[in-house]
């Protein structure tokens, strides 16, 4: 959910997948703004929407959330 004055609010079924959607909507929101100052963006069309959105529905394969959250973990300094 985007709130106008106070940024993105995220959830999701587990502290992994959570903090995952919030760093790809960041870089996400990165690059949009980046291919904005281009020209006209082409978005995704429905179909297109609905294999990504499947990538992080319940049930999903999770082994490049842990691959993604080990490379996080280590970059933050902490145990994986």
């Amino acid at each position: 959910i985007l709130m106008r004055g106070h940024g993105a609010v995220v959830a999701g079924p587990s502290m992994r997948r959570l903090v995952y959607v919030a760093l790809a909507l960041h870089r996400e929101a990165g690059l949009l703004m980046a291919a904005r100052l281009l020209g006209d963006v082409r978005y995704l069309s429905p179909g297109e929407n609905g294999k990504m959105s499947r990538l992080l529905a319940p049930g999903a394969p999770t082994a490049p959330l842990e691959r993604a959250w080990q490379y996080w973990c280590i970059r933050a300094g902490v145990p994986y």
